[in-house]
């Protein structure tokens, strides 16, 4: 007998469910027993939780899922506590330990997010099953305990027998040849109670269809089916006990739309005739075509299928090396996309947002460098424009060459001192828009410098590097520093600073010291959502929502005066990046961010990018030279 063409996607997700059987061939297929433990709680056999990964209800005694450990009171296995970050139940243990110290501090080896040893852990399922067997699903997680000594085989990948000869043994171990049957006594020989022409038990018969549910049909685009069609029906059985017969879905007879829309050649949806699309739900059931590609500026686009997702992917393109909304293409969309040429064509002239062909070319102007008529200013390789009223100075004003810039003395009153520049803050005709400022930002410290600032992503992160932002400060001088009384302000871009809240109780027991010549890591409080911890114990914890135009200041005690100036009266460091109004002369360069669909801004380098000093770790008291974007790397060891 043939399988169906459509079986192995079906298993696959039988066998997922774990649906109960059907017996009589003119039932329908059995649905989930239950999703949530509620639908489990009003049972009288004892049942009462839901196995949410065979989706049936269990005695609490079988069940491992947990959401609190009260979930797992009472166990006699002595699994009482919940992990909630695997939400099993577990057993409990008071050794602490930190990814790096693992191997000594665990006998499982294996410390959790919480700081613990664990003693469950989940696994790819074994996929070791019995001759003429088919594995639904060999991806599946199961969990595995450690009882003290080694952790425990992994349990069987959920399987079925091959339903062409070969059926379920009496013991549920194997599989065992399709008995012979007749006609007659099909319903005592066979488990499916069909018998094939050729004298065995049957697995497929021919039935009516799997009909779809209105919603169903209009995720493909269709609007009617042929509910009457006969279709191959295949009977299943699992080695949980369970079996039942799984059929086609009903072939689709019209689209929503005939003129935009044709059957396919399976007839279970139906594609775009022209392909044209405003969104990705367009492209449903088109085949491999499911990305709706819209160019910058258009309202709809074409399918496609999507070809990559970073320029890595089209590294070997013949279509060009660049990856944008899905596609490989010859045009450049941002600076970084030429930023590895060797060829000097390390700037994409669309990154100005003027009229171009879009490809890597050699910059316009040099860093620091001025127009003839001071009007226009180098950026990033781009002539940008002055703002009204500023000039760009090639000395003078704040002493930094190449920069738009108010005149010493001009704008501010009363008028700045000798020690101090004149600053325009950038925000439109507000009073107090032109204030004096510090020339000299570093004033008499100790001998710690901010060496590095991560932002860890954006929130919900799925690519950055690490799950936590974190701030690296540098001790450069020859003896020990204790930081007691140094504090921590964060300021927002238009300069207004606030205290951050620091635990320097975390790992140094409240006397934190940074040895000389050494690194010191305070560790954000609020991961975002990836699984890459920090790969070093962390000295401090502090609560930092820092953005990509904020500012971080290091100063000798509490400042009362939280405007820039006051910070910098008392600053020990800071940093200012991006476009934030308080910094070290002028701000560091700022971190790209992406453009994804619907112009939409993505996270772009900020979750594998920091600012870091350069390596000799000097201070010039310019942020705009002194720290760099790069790829983010932890100098502690």
């Amino acid at each position: 007998m043939k399988m169906n063409p459509q079986l192995s996607l079906l298993l696959a997700a039988a066998l997922a469910m774990g649906a109960a059987a059907c017996g009589d061939s003119k039932e329908k297929p059995s649905k989930l027993e239950c999703t949530s433990n509620a639908q489990c709680a009003d049972r009288t056999d004892g049942k009462t939780e839901c196995d949410l990964i065979h989706n049936v209800c269990v005695e609490p005694s079988v069940q491992d899922h947990c959401d609190a450990d009260e979930d797992c009171a009472g166990r006699t296995d002595g699994r009482t506590k919940c992990d909630t970050t695997l939400h099993l139940c577990t057993t409990p243990s008071g050794n602490t330990c930190t990814p790096e110290t693992q191997e000594t501090d665990c006998a499982s080896k294996l410390c959790g997010e919480d700081g613990t040893c664990k003693t469950v852990k989940m696994v790819n399922c074994d996929t070791n099953v019995p001759e003429h067997a088919i594995v639904a699903n060999d991806a599946l997680k199961v969990a595995v305990n450690f009882d003290g000594t080694n952790w425990e085989a992994p349990a069987v990948c959920p399987w079925t027998c091959d339903t062409n000869g070969y059926q379920l043994n009496e013991a549920k171990t194997g599989c065992e040849t399709l008995p012979g049957c007749t006609e007659a006594n099909a319903a005592e020989k066979c488990r499916s109670k069909v018998c094939g022409e050729d004298g065995t038990c049957a697995t497929t018969k021919q039935d009516v269809c799997l009909a779809l549910s209105a919603a169903e049909l209009a995720a493909v685009n269709a609007s009617e089916q042929d509910e009457s069609a006969q279709v191959t029906w295949t009977f299943v059985e699992h080695n949980d006990g369970s079996s039942e017969w799984l059929r086609d879905k009903c072939p689709i007879t019209k689209c929503v739309d005939e003129d935009a829309y044709e059957i396919n050649e399976a007839k279970d949806a139906c594609i775009s005739l022209a392909d044209i699309c405003s969104g990705d739900e367009d492209c449903a059931g088109n085949g491999e075509k499911t990305y709706c590609h819209i160019e910058l500026g258009e309202s709809s686009g074409t399918c496609i299928k999507p070809e990559c997702n970073t320029n890595d992917d089209c590294a070997e393109s013949l279509v060009g090396p660049f990856c944008h909304n899905k596609k490989c293409t010859k045009e450049c969309w941002f600076d970084y996309d030429c930023a590895n040429n060797s060829n000097g064509l390390t700037m994409c002239d669309n990154a100005n947002g003027t009229e171009s062909t879009w490809e890597c070319k050699e910059p316009e102007c040099e860093p620091e460098e001025c127009s003839a008529d001071g009007d226009s200013y180098c950026k990033d390789g781009h002539w940008t424009e002055c703002t009204s009223g500023l000039k760009c100075a090639l000395t003078g004003g704040e002493g930094i060459q190449g920069t738009c810039q108010v005149p010493q003395g001009d704008n501010c009153s009363p008028a700045c001192s000798a020690d101090e520049f004149c600053r325009d803050n950038g925000e439109s005709l507000t009073e107090g828009r032109f204030t004096c400022e510090y020339k000299a930002a570093q004033l008499t410290s100790p001998t710690i410098r901010i060496s590095q600032f991560y932002f860890g992503g954006f929130d919900n992160s799925t690519t950055s590097t690490y799950q936590n932002s974190f701030l690296e400060l540098y001790n450069y001088g020859d003896a020990e520093v204790d930081l007691t009384g140094l504090v921590i302000y964060q300021g927002t871009k238009k300069g207004a600073f606030t205290k951050l809240t620091v635990d320097f109780s975390y790992d140094c027991n409240g006397a934190c010291k940074v040895a000389a010549k050494s690194y010191f890591v305070l560790r954000n409080n609020s991961p975002k959502n990836v699984t890459n911890a920090l790969p070093v114990p962390m000295d401090a914890k502090f609560n930092c929502s820092a953005g990509l135009d904020s500012s971080l200041a290091l100063t000798v005690g509490e400042v009362t005066d939280t405007t820039c100036n006051g910070i910098k009266a008392k600053a020990v460091d800071l940093i200012g990046m991006g476009s934030a109004f308080c910094s070290e002369t002028t701000p560091a360069q700022g971190i790209a961010t992406g453009v994804g669909e619907n112009n939409v801004v993505t996270e772009g380098n900020r979750g594998t990018h920091s600012y870091q000093r350069d390596e000799s770790l000097t201070d010039t008291g310019n942020n705009y030279y002194d720290f760099i974007a790069k790829p983010v790397v932890l100098h502690k060891q």
